[in-house]
Parts: C-alpha cells; sequence; structure tokens
C-alpha cells in the first residue's frame, strides 16, 4: 500500500475515532409509539386488565395501575380498571383461567394478541384494552450495617389495542428512584460495627423509596403521547347512556 494511501487511512480512522469520543451515543429512557392512523380508530370504552411482572410482584403491580389511571383518567374514554376487570373474567370463567392466560399472552407478546382481544372486549363491554407488564421491579435497602443510597427500579411496557386487536399506543421505558445517602450504624469505641465484644447484629431495613415514586415520574412522561378520545373517529367523549347497567354506570363514575 502506497504511503499516501496508509496516511489518508490513518487520518480517517482518526477522524471518526474523535467523533465518537466527542459525540457519545445517547441513552434514551423511553420509546413511545402511537399509530399515525388515530382517526380511523373507533374506541370509547377502554379496559385496564390486571398489570402482570415476571416475578409476580403484587405490590408493584397494584402501584403502576393505580399511578397510570390517575394520569390517563381524564383522556374521555369510560373507563373499567384493573380491578374491575378482574372480577368480571374471573365471574365469566368461574376461575383465574383467562386472568392466568392473558398472563401468559402479555409476558409473551407485550400486549394482548389479536386473536384474543376480540373475546376479551366482548366480555368486558369495552371496544380497548390496556395492558402494562413489569419487565423489572425491584427494591433495594441499605441494611444497619451497611452505608448507601437505598432503591427503587422499574422496568414497564404498556400498550393500547382496539377490539380487534390493533395496537393503538405503546410505551416502554425505565425509572431508577434513590432514597437518602444512609450511613452505616456503628457501636463501641472499635466502630465498624463491632462493641468489643463481639460484631453489632445487623439491623433488617425496609427503607427503599416507595413504588410510586417510580412510576410516577416515567408516566407524567407518557400521558402527553397518550391519545385522548377526542382524537379518534367521532371525536366525542364517551358517554354512558341511560339504559346501561347500573355496573357499567358506577364503574365509570369512579374514574
Amino acid at each position: 500500500m502506497r504511503p499516501a494511501l496508509l496516511l489518508g487511512t490513518a487520518l480517517a480512522v482518526s477522524a471518526l475515532a474523535t467523533a465518537a469520543h466527542a459525540a457519545p451515543k445517547q441513552h434514551v429512557i423511553d420509546k413511545l409509539w402511537v399509530t399515525p392512523e388515530l382517526g380511523r380508530v373507533r374506541m370509547n370504552a377502554v379496559a385496564m386488565l390486571p398489570a402482570v411482572s415476571y416475578d409476580g410482584v403484587l405490590p408493584a403491580e397494584k402501584s403502576a395501575e393505580f399511578e397510570w389511571m390517575m394520569k390517563v383518567k381524564d383522556a374521555g374514554y369510560r373507563w373499567v380498571s384493573g380491578a374491575t376487570s378482574r372480577d368480571r373474567l374471573r365471574g365469566v370463567a368461574g376461575n383465574d383461567s383467562i386472568l392466568l392466560a392473558n398472563k401468559e399472552d402479555v409476558l409473551a407478546h407485550e400486549r394482548i394478541d389479536s386473536l384474543r382481544a376480540p373475546g376479551l372486549c366482548r366480555m368486558l363491554r369495552v371496544n380497548g384494552l390496556l395492558t402494562i407488564r413489569l419487565d423489572r421491579a425491584e427494591q433495594l435497602s441499605i441494611q444497619s450495617d451497611q452505608q448507601g443510597r437505598p432503591t427503587t427500579t422499574v422496568q414497564v411496557h404498556a400498550a393500547l389495542v382496539d377490539s380487534t386487536g390493533r395496537l393503538v399506543w405503546s410505551a416502554s421505558g425505565a425509572q431508577v428512584t434513590e432514597g437518602p445517602e444512609l450511613q452505616a450504624s456503628t457501636a463501641g469505641a472499635g466502630g465498624g460495627g463491632f462493641n468489643g465484644l463481639g460484631p453489632t447484629a445487623v439491623t433488617e431495613r425496609n427503607n427503599a423509596p416507595e413504588w410510586s415514586t417510580a412510576f410516577q415520574p416515567m408516566f407524567l412522561r407518557w400521558a402527553p403521547t397518550f391519545p385522548p378520545r377526542t382524537r379518534l373517529a367521532g371525536g366525542e367523549a364517551a358517554a354512558i347512556p341511560a339504559s346501561a347497567p347500573a355496573a357499567a354506570r358506577a364503574d365509570s363514575s369512579r374514574h
């Protein structure tokens, strides 16, 4: 290879390395998507299915359901809460078989499969399904012999589909919330967890931030992208006719 060509290649590699160093790849916190065909979507009643997690962290699942509902409850739809959806599906099947099938579906595919969506919508008397999957739900406490910050970490995927199973909106992201810096407990002149007679007993502590402190800032970022009823076909807010069952009207009034 000619010296000039070698020099040119070396300069090109050097320039690429400098550019890569000067402009490091940015970390994307959230991935948000909305169908460009909102005007064709007909949806006025949405059921939130019970949130699911790989590790079965029930307190985190409950918190995610509540915090997300608080962010989107004024979007103009008639809502069926996660708790009401759970009760109705149990009543239809007489057991948890449908709930378990829903959980397996969402854990495997991030949302309800399009083949199952129409049947679920009929059972819940809605034309939209909202799912929440917790890919990670972890709380780390700082014990009495440790120093550091307790943390709560969540990683979430949410999706909205219509009664045909068509994806209308989706979001995914992660959030880490830290508590205050904590110091290790010491006793006696020796310090370091010893009192002169033996090591100080470690005290178990649950000081990780509440689940809600992780979900709230993330859902606050997501909420502006969630499509309100006014952007869908028809444009009007959902209304419960006077002839609707009392249970449906009561459920709507709670949300």
